[in-house]
């Protein structure tokens, strides 16, 4: 109850608010910024977990599906008629993928192992504790994988953002701005 009292209130005009931004923009030409946006976003973080070995191949490969899909969700929106207006509903998509690929791929670099053991122990059967690994393990890199994916997933979709879209110009202003109810809300600070 008493923190209604701070709760601002919201009128018919705040739902209508988002959709009078104008979407935003590929760079001109997206076939150069886009893939440079994307090779900075998966390059530079590889560059620094480079001594890392494995973990540094999957988090490149992770952050490679995270930028592609984030890039193809952005361009499926933009085809619905619904392109992101903000940088902040920009970047959505590649932090969600970065979260998927967080509980995905420690699964498959489990997988990966067993069948690597398999293969050169020559077994027939690919199993989790044939490579040393159970269930416990595998739950027990999840943490890891969120924990190195989330912060790539956020470069990544930074990196799109930044440097492959645009905010498009702010358009003249207008002599009804001053005239609606928004701005009559708005005291003088004189």
């Amino acid at each position: 109850m008493a923190l209604s009292f701070f709760r601002r209130r919201a009128s018919p005009d705040d739902a209508l608010a988002i959709d009078r931004l104008p979407p935003l923009a590929w760079r001109k030409p997206a076939f150069a910024w886009t893939p440079a946006a994307l090779i900075i976003g998966i390059g530079w973080p590889y560059l620094v977990l480079r001594n890392e070995g494995g973990v540094a191949l999957m988090a490149a490969f992770g952050a490679a599906g995270v930028g592609l899909g984030g890039v193809l969700v952005l361009l499926a929106a933009a085809r619905a008629g619904r392109p992101p207006r903000t940088r902040r509903t920009a970047l959505s998509p590649f932090i969600l993928l970065g979260l998927a690929a967080g509980f995905v791929l420690p699964l498959l670099f489990a997988i990966l192992l067993a069948i690597l053991n398999a293969i050169e122990r020559n077994q027939s059967e690919v199993a989790l504790k044939n490579a040393g690994l159970g269930v416990d393990m595998v739950l027990a890199l999840w943490p890891l994988g969120i924990m190195i994916g989330l912060p790539y997933a956020l470069f990544v979709g930074l990196s799109v953002v930044l440097i492959a879209l645009r905010a498009p110009d702010a358009p003249a202003p207008d002599s009804t701005a001053l005239t609606s109810p928004a701005a009559r809300d708005i005291e003088p600070l004189f």
